[in-house]
């Protein structure tokens, strides 16, 4: 049963998550050339129905569909600055695809958005995983192991979900207390970690994903195991 939520929750809390710039023609694999993948046609950094194409979700099972082709407001790029960490990569800066005049709950409705984008030599790129990997990595020192997975968990992971560290202090009484932190160990060609995480968005509990974390930026989750059920937690609000 506990597998069976964790399952729901991760499926859940993800969805709702080159040389020239490329025409409305498929995206180009990424060449010793040209370091990024997943180009964004010029004309539609905003268009929502392809930046899901773009990040690997087919034209038929775009996530809340008629919101992403008829949003309640026009979308707009603007500058963003992740949290802790830095493009290791020569770009022309970071962006994010959000709705004009500020963020709505639920958070954008834009399929398994919110987007970014980097822009390299005048022209945007998706920010898929792989492209994270190659603009922020390599990660070579254990303090940049936490800072970079939070990141990628926001992006790629659980958008509703808190990476417990050992400086976590819960809200509630000690039953609601984490079984665990975070924990990291180095290993010859990366990170060996066993993240902790706790999941607040319809059901409530502490979870584990064990993943390593290559010193290039790529990540593979190994398994994922429920640690510890709270009960039911808040729901998105139309």
């Amino acid at each position: 049963m506990k597998k069976q939520i964790l399952s729901i929750v991760l499926a859940c809390a993800g969805a709702l998550v080159f040389a020239g710039c490329a025409t409305t023609s498929a995206p180009k694999p990424a060449t010793a050339n040209n370091k990024l993948d997943a180009p964004v046609p010029t004309g539609l950094e905003t268009n929502l129905v392809t930046l899901n194409i773009l990040s690997g979700m087919s034209s038929a099972n775009i996530p809340n569909r008629a919101s992403v082709e008829h949003p309640r407001r026009p979308y707009e790029v603007s500058p963003y600055v992740f949290k802790d960490i830095s493009s290791k990569m020569k770009l022309d800066g970071i962006f994010k695809v959000a709705p004009k005049g500020g963020g709505v709950w639920p958070p954008d409705m834009a399929g398994i958005g919110p987007f970014f984008l980097l822009k390299s030599q005048g022209c945007y790129y998706l920010l898929t995983p792989a492209n994270f990997a190659r603009a922020f990595g390599p990660i070579t020192k254990v303090a940049e192991v936490l800072p970079y997975i939070k990141n990628y968990e926001i992006l790629f992971g659980d958008k509703f979900g808190t990476v417990i560290t050992d400086e976590f202090k819960s809200d509630g009484d000690n039953k609601d207390a984490p079984p665990e932190t975070t924990k990291i160990e180095v290993v010859k060609d990366g990170f060996d970690v066993r993240l902790v995480m706790y999941h607040y968005l319809h059901n409530r509990l502490y979870y584990a994903k064990t993943m390593k974390l290559n010193r290039n930026g790529t990540i593979q989750v190994i398994d994922t195991k429920t640690l510890k059920y709270l009960g039911r937690g808040g729901a998105l609000v139309f």
